[in-house]
């Protein structure tokens, strides 16, 4: 392994939002960044100072860590090519950033004496943020003990925390941040809806929501869970929660997510979850 790490040469092949993100913490915390690969349409812009490839083909020797920064079901492809161009090289180190999958998609890479990771930032991305984003961030890893190993470190480099997977738990894992991400999206969704109803304009309704929100994750960071859950169910309020179903009768699918979440919350307070 190699003893400075902060020497290591960084590859990235995908340019998109996850990728021109690492680039950017990577050469902030003082990584040499080897080349970043711009494969497809959603690449993003970078510092002059990175060099910005057209394809697999031109990827240069003596890259130590080649991660791959492409939607999930472009991964096999990436391997493919790698492996045609014969771009593998021994003691390389070969990750992706795939949340749902572990590193054994990357198994056939061993063959030709690299190590394997998978190394996915608990994080959502635009792509156009800076090396900040991933400061406090847990990034999820698991593989063979040598890409782990330098994984971790890093990770810390960045300002980041990692945390080891189970490979087989990698679905689950992923899941834990869609329903905090993706899904609190969708239920953003829903209250601006329903305060449409009332006569907001959609954009103000996002921008009532957005303190609520923020406060919402502040309490949850500070105090954890159930401490920071408030509203009626926190109260025991049965009427305002029978006033909420009334007026939701004519929202079927608004009532069953109110039902259902009230539920899991009543469980959560109760500690029983």
């Amino acid at each position: 392994m190699t003893d400075n790490l902060s020497n290591i040469t960084i590859g990235i092949v995908g340019n998109g939002k996850v990728g021109s993100v690492l680039a950017r913490s990577f050469t902030s915390a003082g990584y040499p960044i080897s080349c970043v690969v711009a494969i497809d349409s959603s690449s993003r812009a970078l510092d002059s100072k990175i060099p910005v490839l057209g394809s697999i083909e031109q990827i240069p020797s003596g890259i130590k860590c080649l991660l791959m920064c492409v939607p999930d079901k472009e991964i096999r492809n990436v391997i493919e090519e790698l492996l045609r161009l014969r771009k593998i090289e021994k003691g390389m180190v070969v990750g992706h950033t795939a949340g749902a999958e572990s590193a054994e998609i990357l198994a056939a890479l061993r063959d030709h004496g690299a190590t394997v990771m998978a190394w996915h930032p608990m994080q959502t991305f635009t792509g156009e943020e800076g090396a900040e984003l991933l400061k406090g961030v847990t990034i999820g890893i698991d593989g063979d003990p040598e890409a782990v190993a330098i994984g971790k470190q890093i990770a810390k480099r960045i300002g980041s925390e990692p945390y080891c997977v189970p490979p087989e738990m990698r679905p689950l894992y992923h899941l834990g941040g869609v329903f905090a991400c993706n899904f609190m999206s969708a239920l953003t969704a829903i209250s601006a809806d329903l305060l449409t109803e009332v006569g907001m304009e959609r954009n103000r309704a996002f921008q009532t929501l957005a303190p609520l929100l923020e406060r919402t994750i502040q309490n949850i960071n500070s105090l954890g869970l159930p401490d920071a859950i408030t509203g009626p169910v926190s109260r025991g309020d049965t009427e305002t929660i029978s006033k909420h179903e009334e007026v939701l009768e004519n929202h079927p699918k608004a009532l069953e997510v109110y039902r259902l979440l009230s539920g899991v919350l009543k469980k959560e307070i109760e500690g029983k979850i």
